[in-house]
């Protein structure tokens, strides 16, 4: 017999999956749990990480966390009517923050990570399988590149055709590319529904 907490996790896990039919009470109370359980699970790691990265390093002297515990106290101002103006300092500094990380990063890994991998691909020396995949991985990103960065208005006349037939290419790789993303992303959710259905059936001894 399977133990106490499968049968809970199959209440919940048929109370989520009730929403096929339509939303009911059944599924609400199933909702409002799982939302109730991670703002609490969120809110007493927010603490934690609060003492023990904050106020126990400034405690010992590491003084130049200080602004970040301001500008963390300013975001509690956001749920102040006439003070909620306040917050916006804090978010001003975290959005500036994030999006100057994530730049560097994407133009690290998506950018430069593509471009070296396929400079440096080999397709003299290895089988017939390899070469051919590696010139249309090369030949691809340089069409999916022409697709997105060249105006048709600034190319000579006599490259116009050639350039746009490149670029019909590259937007071929692109939409294979979402189709491929997109089916990869499915095929995962899928994985995650079946595996359900399976704990289902094995808590229940249906299989």
């Amino acid at each position: 017999m399977a133990p106490l907490q499968d049968f809970v996790a199959a209440f919940f896990v048929l109370g989520l999956y009730s929403f096929i039919y339509k939303d009911n009470t059944y599924y609400k109370f199933c909702e409002h749990t799982f939302l109730g359980i991670g703002v609490g699970i969120t809110v007493t790691m927010a603490v934690k990480n609060v003492r023990d990265q904050c106020l126990v390093p400034i405690s010992l002297g590491v003084l130049i966390l200080v602004p970040a515990l301001i500008l963390g106290i300013l975001m509690l101002f956001r749920v102040s009517k006439n003070y909620g103006w306040m917050s916006r300092y804090s978010l001003a500094v975290m959005f500036a923050t994030v999006m100057a990380t994530r730049v560097a990063l994407t133009v690290q890994s998506q950018i430069v990570g593509q471009m070296l991998p396929a400079i440096n691909a080999p397709i003299i020396h290895t089988d017939l399988v390899t070469a051919i995949s590696n010139i249309f991985g090369v030949t691809g990103l340089a069409a999916a590149c022409t697709y997105f960065i060249f105006a048709r208005k600034n190319v000579h006349p006599a490259l116009k055709r050639p350039v746009d037939l490149f670029s019909k290419y590259g937007r071929y790789v692109v939409m294979a590319y979402l189709g491929a993303s997109y089916s990869n992303v499915m095929m995962g959710r899928i994985s995650m529904f079946i595996e359900r259905i399976l704990f289902l059936c094995k808590t229940f001894g249906i299989a």
